[in-house]
């Protein structure tokens, strides 16, 4: 249901209908509308790149409602990703009157402690500096500032250095007040719960504001105005001291996870591709070529149109051939030669090995649930998700295929540095 402050609440399992597959376990998930599309428009003149990980930080150890859950034995998280931030409550069901009044003053009335601000913006800087020294960490975020290029999808979500450096205690109010609120955000609670806890969650969620002090639905809205982002072929390179193998990046325009059919059928082209052993990627780049151990593509559920990416470890005189493998294998998929039924069904039946495992928990069934009413494409998606499946043909992933490759592309390699002479 719709809550009035434009809250989309979803129940699974109340004890009133038997609960939840016996369990005895409950789960609450909450997307914040906003993530990186937050910091992105936010942020005025002042770079707040990494402000919603350093908030969650703040938020979560500031508050009594974190080892009251602890104490229960539940957990609670509270993270940023591209499109929103995430809450997730686990705790058995017994224990839920426990919680509700520390949860209801974490949503509506937090305490954002200054000392524990202190102590998390400095972890959060040693944290980027630590993670700066990978250069797989690297690569991707070069990647990503290329490939996602004057969007929120091209920040880093722990933010940078100078940018996390930056943020004051005042920033933190300020997201809070920006950030949670009901407007396009989504709660899922799935397990065996008592209906006066489900009465208490509608009302503490209907109690959040429908919007953001001074920025309504902007976060919502400026993607999708300004998401023309790959108008032309883009090539860049990167050396790094660091790295002793080259890693190569090819992405390409995919579909928004609100256009079901293209979603489905970019998860089959991204499962035809780079699924096991026998995948056309695999038995190429690895068996025939001998490039690397490792090859694989990635297709992420966004509200924006985002990218399918191929990518592979490899040594860097082998990546001008190793660009041409990829693209004659993208273009054998759509002529068909590499896409069968048999194929088809391989691909299949891995995803709904993976959908049916996430089945399995209420922590599962509650975020894909609320990840696919956030990104568009509805929650009952998660019901429907193996049929929609199993509607891809051939010819139409052929189409696909062809209508996704033969859009400009990004390549990204970060390669090793040359020795100072």
């Amino acid at each position: 249901m719709t809550l009035n402050n434009g809250l989309n609440f979803y129940t699974y399992g109340s004890d009133d209908d038997g609960g939840y597959q016996n369990s005895s376990l409950v789960s609450l998930v909450i997307l914040f509308a906003g993530g990186l599309t937050a910091e992105y428009s936010q942020g005025g003149s002042k770079n707040i790149n990494g402000v919603g990980s350093l908030f969650a930080s703040v938020w979560t150890k500031s508050s009594n409602l974190l080892p009251t859950i602890e104490h229960c034995g539940g957990s609670l998280d509270v993270s940023v990703s591209s499109d929103y931030l995430s809450l997730w409550i686990s705790i058995p069901s017994h224990h839920l009157p426990a919680i509700q009044r520390d949860l209801e003053a974490f949503l509506l009335k937090p305490t954002l402690h200054p000392h524990i601000f202190d102590t998390e913006k400095t972890l959060s800087v040693l944290d980027i500096q630590g993670a700066e020294d990978s250069p797989r960490y690297r690569a991707g975020k070069l990647f990503r500032s290329f490939t996602y290029a004057g969007t929120p999808y091209s920040l880093a979500t722990i933010g940078t250095e100078s940018s996390v450096g930056t943020l004051t205690l005042d920033d933190i109010h300020a997201y809070y007040s920006s950030n949670i609120k009901g407007t396009g955000s989504v709660a899922v609670l799935v397990g065996s719960y008592p209906a006066e806890f489900r009465t208490f969650l509608a009302e503490t969620l209907g109690a959040i504001p429908s919007t953001g002090s001074g920025v309504g639905d902007t976060a919502e809205t400026l993607l999708s105005d300004a998401y023309d982002y790959l108008v032309k072929e883009s090539y860049n390179e990167a050396a790094d001291k660091h790295t002793q193998q080259a890693k190569l990046f090819m992405a390409w325009d995919a579909p928004a996870a609100s256009d079901v059919k293209g979603f489905f059928a970019t998860k089959m082209l991204d499962g035809v591709l780079s699924t096991g052993m026998s995948s056309p990627y695999f038995k190429r780049l690895r068996d025939e070529r001998g490039y690397a151990y490792a090859v694989s593509s990635q297709y992420s559920a966004r509200r924006n149109p985002s990218r399918f990416v191929a990518t592979i470890g490899l040594d860097y005189s082998n990546t001008t051939q190793c660009i041409q493998d990829i693209i004659h294998i993208n273009s054998s998929v759509s002529r068909g030669d590499a896409i069968t039924p048999e194929r088809l069904e391989v691909v299949y039946n891995t995803i709904a090995s993976s959908i049916m495992a996430t089945r399995e928990s209420v922590a599962g069934m509650a975020f894909q649930y609320a990840l696919f009413a956030m990104v568009g494409v509805g929650s009952h998606t998660l019901d429907t998700y193996l049929d929609e499946l199993k509607r891809v043909t051939v010819a139409e992933l052929m189409t696909h295929a062809e209508s996704i490759f033969s859009s400009p592309k990004t390549v990204f390699i970060l390669k090793p540095a040359s020795p100072a002479s």
